[in-house]
């Protein structure tokens, strides 16, 4: 026996499956092919379940589960034939938010559902039969982050539109389409094809055959609308439309155009060319009455486009310049259509011809550069805009500047404005320099035409303003309104004040501006002698007023107060185009008066009558009218005095830089001749005055003087005789006298000597007399006696 050898009583050794290591390979192979064939198996009953009508009515509902953004639900009454291959749907119905706008009743697909794994959609036939569209579908904008090109091949062998009705409610009559199509899109090669059969005589044939790597390039369309068919009716127009894109060669050299019509007239008209991939289109648009408003008037007859760049894996590169009657714009840099966001696009546009877009104000040299760059919805504008030069009305402001960086989401722009300006000029000597520091800020929103702005703040030396706008770029018209605030503002030749208004600034709309205000203040300083001694001190002023380019100033229960004048006046405009104003009031020295004042297209008119504005001198019912004359106005008086009734013509003269005249063409008091002339300055007035006629003879010389009005007469009388209702004679006389008459202080010192002096039943015989009073108080020493041989003597 061999030693180690089993012996008979132990019989052979044998071992357990489980103590195996190559049977323990042999089970679990055993048991992972038959787990693997089970799912396999699984898989197929899956796909043969989905394939079942079963999986049929499964697929229905997954269908009709589907919920996008734009609202859109498809409903399906059953599935025939297999659906991986060729499958007919029966009873398609497709709706929006507002409820069913087509059917189909059989649609029949066949298609590679398992290429979408691979490469994308692989569609052999689609037809759809019989369908009708009831009305055009309102559906909601889906996802815009969405990439405006698929990012997906697409390849559909035949694409069929079979008999479809177009209801009356999408263009007006019933039409019927027929419509055979295909396309190939997929790296390296883009071929579409479509013919359509719209109805009538809507006709749209299109082929685009591009392939590089072939060195083929074949492109054409040509689409027939006519008036009241089904893509008139479609697109919105009311007009014929044809249009055709033609041309020769191959992707390398291409060369080919573009024109349309729209009834009959020309609309468009390009040159094509690609040059391997570098495509380029110069030509011009016609667009007439298919623009409105501001966008017409930009473009005016024709719009002048030139394109040059390329268009690689959906993104856009070029230049692309564009001219109209009023402006003229160039960009350049990237589109990518598949992140959907600009890539640093640099854009310049000037205003050529403002004056076509705006009536006021005028602008000169307008121009902006901008930098588009990011996502669409989510877009960063960094923008410069500048203008040499605007003019409103007789303001005129050089080097304009605002820049920034706006914000568009995909809805609004908002635009934020920093409007500082090189000099501001009026005209004014003392507003002037307030407009060196002038400002305009202020957060601007558009969103689709509508322009608007709740924060604008204008700042300026002594002025502030916080405005709001409200604009449409569509119309033209643009209102600001809001609170306006002056401290220490100057008035020209006036002096400074302090006010708060409302104001409403009308601009646009094709006609001129129009502001309309609510204000309230007071004069803090006065400069002009002449205001100051006809109103007095504590001049505050309220009520409404309006101006504009073409309107005069018009007030609205506006109403003056001062220490010496109470003033409220009123206008209206009438239907010939004048403005009429209306107002009473009372001074403190010439006490009631009313005025009446027109203004035309003459120029502005006005008449004063004041009742009792002297007494003791006897004036009445002194009417002075205004009217307009060549270089000033023309000033008729007249009234009633203790001297006799009164009349004269007088010129005001009030030239650009210098003082202002009162020129007397005649002027009579009873029988006695006033001529000379006055010149009203800041300090008062000057002038000389000359008397001559019903026995006066004499002169009296008017100075401005500390503050008041400096007098100095020299009168002589000879058998001088005045009316009036005690009538005045003097044989003899001599009066000699100086005066200052200023607020606060009037002096009076006079010689005066007669012989011969009668009123009414009074008679002297010798006067003789000296004085000297200030504020009414002071000596006078007289000598005075009757008739020679009387008792009378004093």
């Amino acid at each position: 026996m061999t030693e180690g050898a089993p012996t008979a009583d132990e019989g052979p050794v044998t071992r357990s499956p489980s103590h195996t290591p190559r049977n323990w390979r042999r089970y679990l192979a055993t048991r992972g092919a038959a787990l693997f064939g089970a799912l396999l198996l699984g898989i197929a009953a899956l796909f043969v379940l989905i394939d079942s009508q079963i999986g049929h009515r499964f697929v229905i509902d997954r269908i009709e589960e589907l919920a996008p953004r734009s609202g859109l639900r498809i409903e399906v009454g059953r599935i025939e034939r297999s659906i991986y291959d060729s499958a007919v749907l029966r009873s398609v119905v497709l709706s929006d938010p507002d409820g069913v706008f087509m059917t189909v009743p059989e649609a029949e697909l066949e298609w590679r559902p398992f290429a979408w794994l691979k490469s994308g959609l692989d569609i052999k036939k689609l037809v759809l039969r019989r369908g009708e569209l009831t009305r055009l579908p309102k559906l909601r904008p889906g996802d815009p982050d969405d990439p405006i090109l698929p990012q997906f091949d697409i390849r559909i062998d035949r694409l069929e539109v079979e008999n479809l009705t177009i209801g009356k409610a999408v263009v007006g009559q019933r039409r019927r389409v027929d419509l055979i199509a295909k396309a190939d899109i997929r790296a390296g090669r883009l071929l579409l094809d479509l013919d359509g059969k719209l109805g009538g005589a809507d006709r749209l044939i299109a082929k685009v055959d591009a392939e590089p790597d072939r060195d083929k390039f074949d492109i054409a369309l040509d689409y027939r609308a006519p008036r009241g068919g089904l893509l008139a009716g479609l697109a919105g127009a009311d007009s014929e439309v044809r249009a055709r894109v033609f041309g020769r060669g191959k992707w390398s050299d291409w060369n080919g155009g573009l024109y349309a019509t729209r009834d009959g007239a020309r609309l468009a008209s390009f040159a094509l060319k690609n040059r391997a991939g570098r495509y380029s289109a110069l030509g011009q648009a016609y667009p007439g009455d298919l623009l409105t408003g501001t966008p017409r008037a930009a473009v005016g007859r024709a719009l002048s486009l030139l394109f040059d760049g390329t268009f690689i894996d959906s993104r856009l590169s070029g230049q692309l310049s564009a001219s109209g009657a009023a402006f003229r714009a160039n960009a350049g840099g990237t589109v990518d259509f598949a992140e959907n966001r600009f890539e640093a696009l640099l854009t310049k546009t000037a205003l050529t011809r403002p004056d076509l877009l705006f009536a006021d104000p005028k602008l000169e040299d307008l121009e902006l550069t901008a930098t588009f760059d990011g996502p669409f919805r989510d877009l960063t504008v960094d923008h410069l805009l500048t203008a040499r030069k605007m003019t409103f009305g007789t303001t005129m402001a050089q080097g304009l500047r605002t820049a920034g960086v706006a914000r568009w989401d995909g809805t609004r722009l908002q635009l934020p404005v920093d409007l500082t300006a090189e000099r501001v000029v009026t005209g004014n000597a003392q507003l002037d320099p307030r407009l060196t520091q002038a400002s305009l800020r202020g957060d601007f929103v558009l969103a689709g035409n509508k322009l608007q702005s709740d924060n604008i703040a204008l700042n300026l030396r002594g002025l502030a303003a916080r405005l709001a706008l409200r604009g449409d770029l569509n119309t033209g018209g643009y209102d600001l309104t809001g609170p306006v605030t002056a401290r220490g503002f100057a008035l020209p030749n006036l002096g400074l004040i302090d006010a708060e208004a409302k104001i409403r600034l009308a601009l646009g709309r094709g006609v001129p501006w129009r502001l309309a205000a609510n204000a309230a203040g007071r004069m803090t300083r006065i400069d002009n002698a002449t205001l100051a001694n006809l109103a007095g001190t504590n001049i505050r002023f309220a009520g409404g007023v309006s101006l504009g380019a073409n309107a005069p100033l018009l007030f609205n229960n506006a109403r003056l107060t001062a220490s010496k004048l109470v003033l409220t006046i009123d206008g209206r405009r009438l239907a010939d185009g004048r403005t009429t104003l209306a107002g009473r009031g009372r001074h403190v020295d010439y006490g009631p008066f009313t005025v009446e004042a027109a203004v035309g297209n003459a120029g502005p008119s006005a008449v004063l009558v004041f009742a009792s504005p002297y007494p003791a001198a006897g004036l009445s019912q002194v009417r002075v009218a205004l009217s307009p004359i060549a270089d000033g106005f023309r000033i008729v008086t007249s009234g009633g005095s203790r001297l006799g009734p009164f009349d004269g013509t007088l010129g005001l003269f009030s030239p650009p830089g210098g003082p202002t005249r009162v020129a007397i063409e005649q002027f009579k008091v009873w029988q006695t001749d006033v001529t000379g002339q006055l010149l009203l300055g800041k300090g008062g007035v000057t002038g000389n005055l000359a008397l001559n006629g019903g026995g006066l003879d004499g002169t009296v010389r008017i100075d401005p003087a500390n503050g008041g009005q400096r007098i100095a007469a020299l009168i002589t009388a000879r058998d001088a005789r005045f009316g009036g209702p005690s009538p005045i004679g003097i044989a003899r006389g001599r009066l000699e006298a100086t005066g200052l008459i200023a607020t606060g202080r009037t002096t009076i010192d006079a010689t005066m000597t007669g012989e011969g002096i009668s009123s009414g039943r009074l008679f002297i015989g010798r006067l003789a007399a000296n004085t000297r009073l200030i504020n009414g108080s002071g000596t006078v020493n007289a000598t005075i006696s009757g008739r020679r041989g009387s008792r009378f003597e004093l």
